[in-house]
Parts: C-alpha cells; sequence; structure tokens
C-alpha cells in the first residue's frame, strides 16, 4: 500500500506542481500582455498630450506673430509722426533729434516685421545672457512704462474722466520760451 500512496503521492503533488508552474506562466503571460497594452496606452497618451501641446504652442506663436505684426505697425506710424512732427519743428535741435527718434522707431519696426516669433525670442535669450544687468534695466523700464500704458488705457475706458489721475502741467499752460518767466530776453535782461 505504501508503493501506491507513494505513486499516487508523487503524481498528485508533479501534477500540482506542474498546475502550478502553468498558472504562473498564466499569470506570467497576463502581466506581460497587461504591461504591453499599458505601454501602448501610455504611447497614446503621451502621443496625444505631445499632438495637444504642439497644437498650442502654434497658436501661441499665431497670436504673438500677429501681435507683433500689430506692434510693428504701431512703431511705424509713431515713427511716421514724429517725422512729420520733425518736419514742422522750427528748432533745428528739436527737428534733428525727432528725425532720429523717428529712425530708430523705423529701425525696431523693421526688425519686427523682418524676424518670426522664434527669432526674437532666441535673439533676447542671447541678449539677457550676454548683459544680464542691462536686461534687467529693460525690463523694469519696459514694466514701468506699460504699467502707464495701463493707467492711460484704464483712464479712457472709463470715458476719459482723469479725475483719478490728474493731469500734471507744471506751469507750462504760461510757458513761452521766448519772453517767458526765468528766460533771458535778447537783450540779456531779465
Amino acid at each position: 500500500m505504501s508503493n501506491i500512496d507513494n505513486t499516487v503521492g508523487t503524481t498528485s503533488n508533479g501534477g500540482a506542481r506542474r498546475g502550478v508552474e502553468e498558472a504562473r506562466e498564466d499569470v506570467a503571460g497576463a502581466l506581460g500582455h497587461a504591461r504591453h497594452a499599458a505601454e501602448q496606452v501610455g504611447g497614446r497618451l503621451k502621443e496625444a498630450g505631445q499632438s495637444a501641446a504642439a497644437d498650442v504652442a502654434a497658436k501661441v506663436k499665431e497670436g504673438a506673430s500677429h501681435k507683433k505684426d500689430q506692434a510693428s505697425g504701431s512703431i511705424r506710424r509713431v515713427a511716421d509722426g514724429l517725422d512729420r512732427a520733425a518736419d514742422n519743428e522750427e528748432d533745428e535741435w528739436a527737428r534733428k533729434m525727432l528725425h532720429v527718434g523717428a529712425a530708430s522707431l523705423k529701425q525696431a519696426s523693421g526688425y519686427l516685421s523682418g524676424f518670426q516669433v522664434d527669432d526674437i525670442v532666441r535673439d533676447t535669450e542671447a541678449f539677457a545672457r550676454r548683459n544680464p544687468a542691462a536686461f534687467l534695466g529693460a525690463s523694469v523700464a519696459l514694466g514701468f512704462l506699460l504699467a502707464r500704458i495701463g493707467k492711460t488705457a484704464a483712464v479712457r475706458a472709463k470715458g476719459g474722466s482723469n479725475e483719478e489721475f490728474p493731469r500734471q502741467d507744471f506751469g507750462r499752460q504760461d510757458f513761452d520760451r521766448d519772453s517767458g518767466p526765468g528766460w533771458p530776453s535778447e537783450t540779456g535782461s531779465m
């Protein structure tokens, strides 16, 4: 009886081992399939995310390009206005300064219109790396300028009321360069 029990025990024990081994292989195969499916889903999600990011980046670039073109046109109009003002100016020094300012603005307008947004960003980054102090100073100055423009826009949006931000003339209403207070007359007396 012991031979039969040992044979049955060995056979049933070996069968159980094979069953466990097959179950392990089945589980490992299922895990492999699940891992592969998860990698595929992850890859698809990554592609979808990259595609969405590329779409957003393209829209941002398109908007920035449009704003760049608007800014270039605005700068050009200001430069043209300075040229017209210079042509009507009697003082030679003031006329020259207005023309120099207009030429600088036309150059800036040409730069903006001649380059893509990526080129301008790359140039700005390079300038910031070469001259961090100058870049910081220019950024602060630009911030003050934009704040002032924002205040002016806010006043105009309210209907043009200057009560909140009163204009300061500093006595300019009575200013006459040739005979105004503090200017010597042609004879040299005050």
